[in-house]
């Protein structure tokens, strides 16, 4: 860094990184010879500048430009076995290089005019050359019913990938903003903004979301706050989408679902020659997905260092993404494609749609002598139509009927976070927590529809009808700062020692159970939260 002068400030940073990870995705039901090597090398350059145009006018621009490389290789050369919710085995079929070269710019104003705080600039959070060589699936991936049909060698669906792989594209998103702070009178101030995004590949141009927000208090004391506000967010597609609408084009890279008729003995022979093909598209003139989001808030002071917060919020979101096959087969006999020149026909559409309410009661501050933090309770439900861009519909044809609780959706959440000090040598960090369960969806296990898909379920039954077990977790940390010059105070040395026990109580949280009826582990869970970890820690500050 280098200030210049007292009006002007530039920063300069370089950022690396390079992780490995063996072995990932194993785990659960997943063996060991499924898992993937990967890696992700980063190399990030930052630029801040800052200048004090005039007394009460402040420019500040930032740049970043990076690059990102990131293969992946599978653990075994074999088509991947997928017995469905009972084991997965063979090979991955992961392997793929995806490359980025990247810049993220912003350029922020803020103007100070009497009672007004202006705040405008520019924003392109991402403009970008991505790369991606997909050599996923290329021996084939099987998927399985049950284990019996494992044994039988009768798997329902297949899915082999042939042609190009390598796509390259560039990705493009610009946004502009403007945002007022005005403070109205000593107890009332108001926030009125607007943002525009733009993203190539979409088809809207439209996306204005304005934002508005207030706070006042009515009382002298000012012991006593009401806060409130509304706006919208636009969502991108981020680039997943892009790579699958611009690959799986029917020509560039062909993938093909199989249903049991077109198996082959040997599915890494498999040539496609003469058999149709899938395609992933938008719909036409696919629209910004967007969320708005409401709240309103009552607060009061009970102590001088501790507040009561109240706090209701309300989201709405319309134009979501998800995806459906067009050109599933018909129901009710579902015995061929409505195009027979084609397989799979993957929409992602902006046609989702989701609802969500909260209340949140919080204690901020002194919660009890020598105690401190915060104790937050929240109580909500959000229901959606949709579980994201990659999420199908058990019916292609009618995927306004998944209307349910979100797959993350927890009705009751308790949390604390805080710090214990009763005595000098007894200083803790504390981390509690309970919540309710997520839900998840009963299936059937086999695909009686025939769109290679296993998401079917019983008649009658609705997505995410039964509930997982809830969590109780508790973090400690016991430290102890010894300063090694005591006489210069917080310029000394210091040394600091800890102890942290993570799931202290070492209590078994399940993860999702299995909803799947033909897997030997239907109704209970395959996975859990990380058991107790101990962990001591030794830091020298100079």
């Amino acid at each position: 860094s280098h200030q210049t002068s007292d009006r002007q400030a530039m920063f300069w940073q370089l950022n690396f990184q390079d992780r490995w990870t063996n072995n990932g995705g194993a785990g659960g039901i997943t063996l060991p010879e499924a898992g993937v090597q990967s890696r992700f090398r980063e190399d990030e350059f930052l630029f801040n500048h800052r200048y004090t145009i005039q007394p009460k006018l402040l420019s500040q621009f930032r740049i970043l430009i990076a690059r990102y490389w990131s293969p992946a290789h599978s653990n075994t050369a074999a088509a991947r076995i997928a017995v469905n919710e009972a084991f997965t085995g063979g090979g991955a079929q992961s392997d793929r290089l995806a490359t980025e070269f990247h810049t993220s710019i912003t350029w922020l104003l803020t103007q100070t005019l009497r009672k007004h705080t202006f705040k405008y600039g520019i924003n392109i959070p991402d403009w970008s050359r991505r790369g991606l060589n997909d050599k996923t699936s290329q021996i084939g991936s099987l998927a399985y019913a049950s284990i019996a049909d494992y044994a039988a060698a009768h798997p329902f669906s297949a899915v082999v990938q042939r042609g190009e792989t390598k796509t390259v594209f560039v990705e493009k998103n610009v946004g502009g903003f403007f945002q007022d702070e005005w403070q109205v009178r000593g107890n009332l101030s108001l926030g009125l903004g607007v943002r525009y995004d733009w993203q190539n590949f979409l088809g809207d141009t439209n996306n204005l979301a304005p934002r508005f927000s207030f706070a006042y208090s009515p009382d002298k004391g000012k012991k006593w706050a009401l806060r409130g506000g509304t706006g919208s967010f636009y969502d991108r597609t981020g680039p997943g989408p892009l790579w699958d609408a611009l690959r799986f084009d029917g020509v560039r890279l062909r993938r093909f679902v199989l249903g049991p008729a077109a198996i082959p003995a040997n599915i890494a022979t498999f040539t496609g020659a003469g058999l149709p093909t899938s395609i992933h598209q938008f719909q036409p003139s696919p629209q910004s997905p967007y969320l708005i989001q409401f709240s309103g808030g009552l607060e009061r002071q009970l102590a001088r260092k501790t507040l009561l917060a109240i706090t209701y919020t309300g989201t709405r979101g319309a134009k979501q993404f998800r995806s459906r096959d067009a050109n599933a087969p018909l129901p009710p006999l579902f015995a061929a494609r409505p195009n027979a020149s084609l397989s799979a026909l993957r929409i992602m559409e902006t046609q989702g749609r989701l609802s969500g309410n909260s209340l949140e009661i919080a204690v901020r501050g002194t919660i009890a002598p020598k105690v401190t933090g915060m104790l937050q309770y929240t109580f909500g439900r959000t229901l959606a139509d949709f579980g994201g861009i990659n999420w199908y519909p058990a019916n292609s044809f009618a995927p306004s009927g998944e209307w349910s609780r979100t797959d993350t959706d927890r009705g009751h959440q308790l949390n604390f976070l805080g710090t214990a000090n009763p005595h000098r040598w007894v200083n803790l960090g504390i981390s509690a927590y309970v919540f309710s369960g997520t839900p998840y969806t009963i299936t059937t296990g086999r695909d009686d529809n025939g769109d290679g898909l296993p998401y079917d379920r019983p008649q009658g039954v609705s997505r995410n009808t039964q509930r997982n077990p809830g969590w109780i977790g508790l973090d400690l940390r016991w430290f102890k700062q010894f300063r090694l010059r005591p006489a210069l105070k917080e310029r000394s040395p210091s040394l600091t020692f800890s102890f942290d026990a993570f799931n202290a109580i070492n209590r078994v949280n399940d993860q999702t159970h299995v909803g799947v009826l033909t897997s030997p582990f239907f109704g209970r869970a395959v996975a859990t939260l990380p058991a107790r970890r101990l962990q001591l820690g030794l830091r020298y500050q100079f």
